[in-house]
């Protein structure tokens, strides 16, 4: 995370991290996480702060809708930290856990009158 603050944000730059949104899978995809987000970003624009957010794959969507833009990625390959997985036959894929992507994306304040 350090090199990654240093990566976007200049010296004495202030910041609001957005560290987790989520939503009950009955109540997705009827605005609340939109509508989390938004309130969070709003106060940042007020304060005119920079916003940035570690988002999975699932919260992409939302967070480009409020004008985040993914500057970088980070690509795990999650079976390298999974035991019991080494010398797992091709017919065992299932059992494997594969990569996960990390976005880290970027939202600058926007001008509030």
């Amino acid at each position: 995370m350090k090199r990654w603050m240093q990566h976007i944000m200049p010296p004495g730059t202030k910041c609001m991290c957005i560290v987790a949104i989520v939503v009950h899978l009955d109540f997705q995809s009827r605005g609340i996480g939109t509508a989390l987000v938004r309130e969070g970003t709003n106060q940042a624009d007020q304060d005119e702060v920079l916003c940035w957010v570690q988002s999975s794959e699932a919260g992409r969507r939302c967070f480009e809708n409020e004008g985040f833009e993914e500057k970088e990625r980070l690509e795990v390959d999650l079976d390298k930290f999974a035991r019991g997985l080494e010398g797992l036959e091709e017919r065992d894929a299932e059992r494997k856990w594969g990569t996960h992507v990390w976005k880290y994306m970027v939202k600058f304040p926007r001008q509030v009158d």
